[in-house]
């Protein structure tokens, strides 16, 4: 290694090993600054790759720094272990002084001083020697200094003085460091300074008839000052000597003159106040000590007042306003002045301008209900009067007199709402005409047959404006006498009201009739009686009642009116409940009907049954169903079957008694139901059915007679099961019964009993079912082989089944099922061998006693050749796997594998699977291009590969170390190419970030195992910019930024330096400059003008790369 001020040149010799490098990793990293007394805390290291070995040159390195140096070798099968070297970079010049600046504590005419941030470890860049500082009087640096002076040996010096110095002169500042050994001087830094300017005079006084004020000053004669900054700020009103003024603005100006004295005057300022005003002359940037004057504006006239109240009786009105704020006087205090005005009829002045010096006036005198105009004005000690404040103000007004109804009548809305409309005429003498007038009510008599005498309560109707006399009382209720109120009222109150009493019209009745009863009973008829509806439910008198009756089943069985409480109802049936609803009728408006009442009329003799039915019947017996007559016309208490052969000469019917003792007889819902025992079997039988009351014993029904025949018996069983069996059927045969009942047919069911293969029958046997009407050779078919199977035989017929017959058969050995799950066994695949592996065959699916697997191998799936390998699997059927060695490389060999049984002629079905001999790659890489990665990877050249398939995926971001990559996407690509050598660039990846890449080679659909690299991708533009910008430190004319590095995704390489550019509110850059990011991110900027806006924005390097500039902050200096 070899070294200049910032760079390190490194060579090295390759390894003797026969293992050679495809490049060379250089990582370096700041060890130490060398004038500091520790090494760096958290170094940061950087990367280079190359493939030389000869001259590396790593520049933009630190001057007067160690560094540590590491290589590492690298092929694809890995990274050597790094050889390390450090070395150290030559002494160079200091860094720029930075902060430079005038100190005004040491400035006066005569004599300036200047301040600086001294130079540290980390920027002297070698052993300090000097500071060297000299001014230059104007700037002209032609001319010798006007000063010099070395700061020899003393690294923390921070500041120098001139004196004997030109007064009003501007001097430049030059500075730079110096260190022992270098030949180079450090850059130099700046600073401007102008000695002191003395104001010779300055003074104000106030001008003209505005708030405003006239400045003046003067300096001495060969001052030339470039410009003067006048600020001025109201610091007291004259009126307001116990209120202070707070955060009032600092308002700024700049004035220029080619003259000594100078005139400025000052407009748009407050009336009666006192303001500050300070003076500072500018002479090339630097500003000289202000000079500080204060001068009072004159008076104006008062605004006027804001806001005037009052309050008021009949004939008095007192007024009261708001004290104006001192801040509106403009001046002192001297007096109210008002005037009262009576604008009606012609007008006249009630009080002419009057002078008070409170803040209230009571008037009296007045008259009622009449409206008055107020004045109020303000008056100061200078005689200047404010605006008129004008107040419109009223009298109380009195209460009215007595209104007289004239009419009360009844009212009907169209929606049925009844009411009254009453009319009225207004007071015949009232002082002050109502405003309002007021309708209230009170019911005298509810319905027309309420006593309300003792329990009047008055309700509100509404309220009517002064100009209207008619008003309608709606939601009254109807059929009621009633009492209306109305009052007038003014602002004062109300006068006494008109009476009158009314009654208002008839509506629908909103009850029912009350009290329904059923007074006489009969089989078919019934008597009512009923009384009216509840009083306060009749609304009206009643005129009329209608009367509807219905049965139980919701039939209306009457309809009409009757004009009294009492109604006789003809034509009903007996032992029937009947629904009576009554409703009371208002002449023309009808009720709503009452909840219905029932009643029930006597019984009679029953009717016929009905629904009478023979629903089966046995050898020995029928039964018999039927319903109960409808309507029953009694309570049925028992019913007769009455039966008879229906074909016999002289057969007698036979009557049997039901009696009833469960309710249900009577149940027009129920179906009665019996069995006639005893009977012939195969015998025709006439049944008849009737039902007996109270009254006695009813009709039979139905007529004619409902007939059934017994029935014949059950079939026996079947006799002598014949069966004979194949590989998957059976057929089976039967002898007939000797019994005299023949079956209509036949039922064979048959089940799974045991796997003969199995050592243990079936758990969960299913049954399946096949019916027939012959009786030989009947054949099962779809069976399993070398199965046991059991099977029954039922005899059927319209009286039932016989009990079944039960037999067994074995179904004989077949070929074995087909084998499953054939595939290449990857563990045991290689250039030379394949592996396969299936689904070994168990004694369900063996189908018979096992001999042997036959598998064998076709080269390229060709079976018109001989096969490439086979073998015989005698014996074993938990054989599952098989071996070929001694294949070619990368070809593609199709298995074929059957199972064969013994005794079995038929081999089982031959299964498939294709495998692929290994391929081999040869070599692969990787190397980075940008934000592409160039991959090439090569196999052996009698490798026919169809197509390669390519995948890769982000596994870190170099700028990121502390954060995982987490389910980054794997994107996958196939790559064709007629060579063995193959060459692909994958694009659109991340900046310096690392990614893992697989490749699979892929041959007649058959694939090889995966050859994984990874490599990195180059440094790129940042593509975020730096965060959190911040003024840690604010002065008059420097601010101190700092500012954090880019999230780390989208740094995109080793931030190298930040690009600071500093704007000042017009949009000028003030500054411009790099900074490096060795160190942290932070950056003073000095030369700025007090209380300015300046924005600042900052972009990331990566070394020659550049970054986009982040939004721009805004700062305020002081």
């Amino acid at each position: 290694m070899s070294s200049s001020t910032t760079q390190i040149e490194v060579s090295w010799e390759p390894s003797s090993s026969p293992l050679s490098a495809d490049y060379y990793i250089i990582r370096y990293s700041l060890y130490q600054k060398l004038a500091c007394q520790s090494p760096e805390t958290t170094p940061t290291e950087f990367e280079v790759n190359t493939n030389v070995t000869q001259y590396t040159n790593l520049a933009g390195l630190e001057p007067y720094s160690r560094y540590q140096i590491t290589v590492t070798a690298v092929n694809g099968a890995g990274q050597s272990e790094p050889t390390i070297g450090y070395s150290n970079t030559s002494p160079g010049p200091p860094s720029n002084i930075t902060n430079v600046r005038v100190n005004p504590e040491r400035t006066s005419p005569t004599r300036l001083g200047f301040t600086w941030q001294p130079l540290n470890c980390r920027n002297v860049n070698g052993v300090f020697s000097y500071y060297y500082a000299r001014i230059y009087k104007d700037g002209d640096r032609i001319n010798a200094p006007a000063g010099t002076t070395y700061l020899d040996d003393d690294m923390s010096y921070s500041s120098v003085e001139f004196n004997g110095l030109e007064a009003c002169t501007m001097y430049e500042l030059r500075i730079n460091a110096v260190n022992r050994g270098v030949g180079a001087l450090g850059n130099p830094s700046h600073a401007i300074g102008v000695t002191g300017v003395t104001f010779t005079s300055a003074s104000s006084y106030a001008t003209g008839n505005q708030p405003s004020l006239t400045v003046q000053w003067s300096v001495p004669s060969q001052c030339n000052v470039d410009y003067y900054r006048v600020s001025y700020q109201l610091i007291s009103r004259k009126a307001c000597q116990d209120v202070p003024v707070i955060d009032a603005p600092v308002l700024e100006l700049n004035v220029t003159s080619n003259t000594t004295h100078v005139s400025e005057y000052l407009s748009d300022l407050e009336y009666y106040a006192t303001y500050s005003i300070s003076i500072i002359a500018v002479i090339r940037r630097a500003e000289s000590l202000p000079m500080n004057v204060s001068g009072d504006t004159r008076d104006g006239d008062p605004s006027a007042i804001e806001s005037v109240s009052y309050t008021s009786t009949a004939h008095s009105l007192r007024f009261v306003w708001e004290e104006p704020s001192c801040e509106s006087l403009h001046g002192a205090f001297d007096r109210y002045e008002y005037d009262l005005y009576d604008p009606t009829g012609g007008g006249r002045y009630v009080r002419y301008p009057t002078i008070i010096r409170r803040n209230n006036v009571h008037i009296t005198g007045l008259d009622a209900c009449t409206e008055y105009r107020f004045r109020i004005r303000v008056v100061t000690t200078q005689q200047r009067r404010s605006e008129w404040h004008m107040e419109m103000a009223m009298t109380n007004i009195s209460a009215p007199g007595m209104p007289v109804i004239t009419e009360l009548t009844p009212h009907q809305e169209d929606g049925g709402t009844t009411g009254l409309t009453v009319s009225w005429q207004p007071p015949s003498s009232p002082p002050c005409q109502p405003t309002h007038y007021e309708i209230k009510y009170y019911v005298l008599q509810g319905d027309m047959c309420e006593d309300t005498s003792s329990d009047r309560i008055m309700i509100s109707a509404g309220t009517v404006n002064g100009s209207t006399f008619t008003f309608n009382v709606l939601e009254l209720r109807p059929n009621s006498e009633y009492r209306v109120f109305v009052r007038g009222r003014t602002s004062s109150g109300y006068g006494d009201a008109d009476s009158l009493s009314a009654t208002t019209g008839y509506s629908h009745p909103t009850g029912p009739s009350i009290n329904i009863q059923s007074t006489s009973i009969k089989k078919r008829s019934v008597v009512f009686t009923w009384e009216k509806p509840e009083c306060g439910d009749r609304n009206g008198p009643i005129s009329s009642y209608e009367v509807m009756l219905s049965n139980y089943t919701g039939g209306v069985v009457y309809h009409g009116n009757v004009s009294g409480p009492e109604h006789n109802i003809f034509g009903l049936i007996p032992y029937s409940n009947y629904s009576i609803r009554i409703r009371a009728w208002n002449y023309e408006l009808a009720g709503e009907y009452g909840p219905a009442i029932w009643a029930q009329t006597d019984e009679a003799k029953p009717a016929p049954p009905i629904r009478v039915n023979l629903p089966s019947s046995d050898q020995e017996s029928i039964t018999v169903d039927w319903m109960s007559p409808n309507p029953p016309l009694g309570r049925i208490i028992g019913y007769y079957i009455k039966y008879w052969e229906t074909f016999g000469n002289s057969s007698t019917p036979t009557n049997v008694s039901i009696p009833c003792r469960d309710g249900l007889c009577s149940d027009i819902n129920y179906r009665l139901s019996t069995a006639i025992p005893e009977l012939q079997a195969d015998t025709n039988y006439s049944v008849q059915v009737m039902a007996e009351t109270i009254r006695g014993i009813g009709d039979s029904s139905p007529d004619p007679p409902v007939v059934r025949i017994t029935s014949k018996g059950r079939p026996a069983c079947v006799q002598a099961l014949r069966i004979s069996s194949s590989i998957t059927t059976v057929v089976v045969s039967w002898e007939l019964s000797s019994s005299l009942c023949s079956p209509d047919y036949y039922i064979i069911r048959y089940s799974l009993l045991q796997k003969l293969a199995c050592q243990s029958p079936e758990t969960t046997q299913t049954e399946f079912e096949v019916n027939t009407n012959v009786t030989q050779y009947n054949k099962l078919v779809g069976l399993e082989p070398y199965s046991r199977y059991k099977i029954t035989v039922t005899a059927v017929n319209g009286a039932g089944q016989s009990e079944p017959t039960i037999g067994y058969s074995e179904t004989r050995p077949g070929p074995p099922s087909n084998i499953t799950n054939v595939r290449v066994n990857p563990e045991r695949t290689s250039p030379t061998r394949l592996g396969f592996t299936w689904q070994p065959l168990n004694c369900r699916n063996v189908n018979g006693v096992f001999w042997y697997y036959y598998p064998r191998i076709y080269k390229d799936g060709d079976r018109s050749n001989l096969p490439a390998g086979r073998e015989y699997l005698d014996d074993d059927i938990s054989d599952s796997s098989v071996e070929f060695n001694g294949l070619e490389a990368c070809t593609m060999y199709e298995l074929s594998i059957h199972a064969g049984n013994r005794d079995v002629s038929t081999p089982g079905n031959l299964s498939n699977a294709i495998g692929v001999t290994g391929a081999t790659f040869t070599s692969a890489s990787a190397y980075a291009t940008g934000n592409q990665l160039r991959v090439h990877w090569s196999v052996p050249s009698q490798c026919n590969v169809e197509y390669y398939r390519l995948s890769y995926q982000l596994i870190s971001r170099k700028a990121c170390h502390d954060v995982p990559i987490i389910d980054a996407p794997v994107y996958e690509l196939n790559v064709t190419s007629v060579s063995t050598d193959v060459t692909k660039y994958i694009s659109n990846l991340e900046y310096y970030a690392t990614y893992n890449i697989s490749i699979i080679a892929v041959i007649m659909r058959a694939e090889s195992l995966p050859m994984n690299i990874s490599e990195d991708t180059l440094a790129g533009d940042p593509t975020g910019f730096p965060t959190n910008i911040q003024s840690t430190s604010t002065n008059k004319r420097s601010i101190v930024f700092t500012w954090e590095t880019p999230d780390c995704g989208n740094r995109n390489g080793p931030i190298s330096s930040y690009e600071v550019m500093l704007s000042n509110s017009t949009g000028d850059v003030v500054y411009h400059g790099n900074v490096s990011a060795s160190a942290e991110p932070e950056h003073e900027i000095f030369e700025l003008i007090p209380s300015s806006n300046y924005s600042i924005r900052i972009r990331a390097w990566n070394y020659e790369l550049a970054g986009e500039y982040g939004p721009a902050i805004w700062v305020q200096t002081n």
